[in-house]
């Protein structure tokens, strides 16, 4: 199934965002952006790209949660990145992000039906 409103989501509540790219601060403006898009068939997230600590007591792994239990809930694979990027500056927070995402595409992306 193609989509045809890709997003690519820029995560940071300091550094600016790349031209062009949906600049979220922290997990309550992606849950506000995820609740208006999940009705959207058309929708997926083309490129996201996520730093670990955010202005918020949840951080950039929290948000990879979030979007593995949507497409869980969904059925769907839209609400996961095709392509996941990191620039935060904390290599351990990447290290954890890194897990998360390899495990959630080995073992649950595989067997969720598209819809």
């Amino acid at each position: 199934m193609g989509y045809d409103q890709s997003m690519n989501i820029w995560l940071d509540d300091q550094r600016r965002s790349p031209e062009g790219w949906t600049h979220l601060h922290n997990i309550d403006e992606v849950e506000l952006v995820m609740d208006l898009e999940s009705t959207r068939d058309d929708f997926c997230i083309e490129v996201m790209s996520f730093d670990f600590h955010l202005n918020h007591k949840k951080k950039g792994i929290d948000v990879m949660k979030y979007l593995g239990h949507l497409c869980l809930k969904h059925k769907t694979r839209k609400f996961w990145p095709k392509t996941i990027l990191y620039h935060s500056d904390d290599l351990q927070g990447i290290a954890i992000m890194k897990m998360f995402e390899e495990e959630f595409q080995a073992r649950v992306l595989g067997v969720i039906v598209l819809k």
